[in-house]
């Protein structure tokens, strides 16, 4: 499974948010209430000698999700790896970053006490993966997933907005707008796309419209000139294609992880625990937990 990088590189350029979906990790109530409990409980298992590493980082979510828990600091080192540039926004002396590839892990041998993902190691190749992670975490060490359901709430909605933006990309809402003599002309041909999308669109993808249209709308009503707007017009559409790669991305590692079984027993992880992780009648993730023998 391939990563195109560049797609996570422009959004955590572009993004100072901690996590990819900008959800409340710490949240005691509601859906990631359950995602909140199953990150206490892993750090409950950290003494202050440990070294966690965590996986597909990003700007660094759980790395703030354990310090907010804590009311003192009880490991000896984190480490946020991604593959992406991502930016550092957890200062705190125990946390470090490093940019690199999950496949080629440049961790020494025996040096891990606590891998930790959450929705990150899916994304990279589980046979090129489990190799490094037998490599590197030490005897009886741990590892706590949580990681993507192919049948979760978030990949239905990944297919709904896949769906929206290949539409749009095939409409003429964003064809030639340099042609434009005028801001009226210009803004009635957006401004008609966009109905036509919100018409065509299934009534659990009307929103995505709505939100791609709201920005478009904005854009307009700045106090810039017609090349100017058009210029940040074909930003937002490049934006839309990096989206569009990053939630393709997602729903391929969501994918993946139903051969996760397969490579933890290749590789001797053999205690280990997955379970589906349920809110009411909706599917959240997965949930992966084992140890090193």
């Amino acid at each position: 499974m391939s990563l195109k990088v560049q797609a996570w590189d422009a959004y955590w350029e572009n993004n100072s948010s901690l996590n990819s979906f900008t959800f409340d990790y710490s949240s005691s109530d509601g859906p990631y209430r359950k995602v909140n409990e199953f990150w206490l409980n892993a750090f409950a298992k950290f003494t202050s000698s440990d070294t966690i590493v965590d996986l597909g980082a990003g700007n660094g979510a759980l790395a703030h999700l354990f310090l907010q828990s804590q009311t003192h600091q009880h490991i000896s080192k984190w480490i946020n790896i991604d593959s992406a540039k991502a930016i550092d926004l957890i200062k705190h002396p125990v946390v470090v970053y490093q940019q690199d590839d999950m496949c080629k892990l440049s961790l020494p041998d025996d040096s891990v006490d606590h891998f930790v993902s959450m929705f990150g190691i899916e994304y990279a190749d589980f046979s090129k993966v489990f190799p490094h992670l037998h490599r590197c975490m030490r005897g009886g060490g741990n590892f706590h997933f949580i990681l993507h359901h192919e049948n979760s709430v978030i990949s239905n909605q990944s297919r709904v907005t896949i769906n929206v933006i290949e539409q749009i990309f095939a409409s003429r809402l964003f064809h030639e707008l340099t042609k434009f003599s005028n801001l009226e002309k210009l803004k009635s041909h957006l401004l008609s796309n966009l109905n036509h999308q919100l018409n065509s669109v299934a009534k659990n993808a009307e929103d995505d419209v709505k939100i791609i249209g709201q920005r478009i709308y904005n854009i307009i009503q700045l106090p810039t000139d017609l090349n100017a707007k058009v210029e940040m017009i074909s930003a937002l559409k490049k934006d839309m294609y990096w989206h569009l790669e990053r939630l393709q991305q997602q729903l391929l590692a969501a994918q993946q992880v139903n051969s996760i079984e397969k490579h933890l027993q290749k590789h001797n992880f053999m205690e280990y625990s997955l379970k589906s992780i349920t809110y009411q009648s909706d599917i959240l993730g997965w949930s992966l937990t084992g140890t090193s023998v």
